[in-house]
């Protein structure tokens, strides 16, 4: 930064603090403030949403090598004579086949058709937040100069040609910020609006997306009912049921010498 870019951020510090104790007037400007205000709260909507897309594609890729590990660990349990030991490998099949093709796909097209155009979406605000910047700036220039020419003209200078250089000062720097905050004025709220219509495309693609993975889950898993069309035939449907077996097959094991021993140990 050269002296006088130093001289001038120095300037507008000061300056910026004498609007907060009342010792220089501010400009404001409600319109403006207000879509400030609305294109702040979209920016931070929008990097949520970006953080919690890319959370959500983490979070379904863990999920998915969890369920590949849950059903590797379940074949174990059973003996390759039992009955539902063929759907413990159908299963950990399955999972696996979702893995490498439903849930890749679907990270492909999230990041293709949901998180890539936000991110350019994204990629407008730095130009944005840099004009909005220029707008502050330049406000608190003719503001200063504004004080200064009260000042001058209030305590009249031996230089003649001092308050008239003042004034043109001043209304170069009023001539600036006015050009910098109307053309915020006028843009910030079609930028907000187009939000709407942009990211349209976007959420209707995140819903057809999500509808075909999971469409794919249940199409990968069916196959699998048919090892428990058993309890279907039999009418069973409440999952009181499951909880009565694993009770039934509990006590058959507390009925074990080695299990009723430990059990009058503790």
């Amino acid at each position: 930064m050269s002296f006088s870019g130093f001289k001038r951020t120095m300037n507008r510090a000061s300056t910026a603090v004498l609007q907060s104790v009342g010792a220089v007037d501010k400009t404001v400007d409600r319109q403006y403030d207000e879509e400030e205000r609305r294109f702040l709260q979209l920016e931070s909507n929008t990097n949520k949403l970006m953080t919690e897309a890319r959370q959500y594609l983490d979070a379904l890729r863990a999920m998915s090598l969890a369920q590949q590990r849950i059903a590797e660990s379940m074949t174990a349990f059973y003996d390759e004579q039992a009955t539902l030991a063929l759907c413990g490998i159908r299963f950990r099949d399955a999972m696996t086949q979702l893995d490498t093709s439903a849930r890749a796909d679907f990270d492909q097209r999230i990041r293709a058709t949901f998180l890539e155009p936000l991110g350019r979406f994204i990629s407008l605000y730095p130009s944005v937040k840099d004009h909005m910047k220029n707008r502050s700036n330049a406000m608190l220039d003719y503001d200063s100069l504004r004080a200064r020419v009260r000042r001058s003209a209030e305590k009249p200078d031996s230089d003649a040609t001092r308050l008239p250089r003042l004034e043109a000062d001043c209304n170069a720097a009023k001539e600036l910020y006015q050009r910098l905050n109307q053309e915020l004025v006028e843009d910030l709220p079609r930028l907000i609006d187009s939000r709407v219509p942009y990211l349209d495309p976007s959420f209707s693609a995140l819903a057809k997306a999500q509808y075909s993975y999971y469409h794919s889950c249940a199409t990968a898993t069916q196959p699998l009912t048919r090892f428990f069309e058993r309890d279907h035939d039999m009418g069973v449907t409440d999952t009181s049921v499951p909880h009565a077996r694993v009770n039934e097959a509990l006590a058959r094991m507390r009925e074990l010498t080695i299990v009723r021993l430990a059990a009058q140990k503790g």
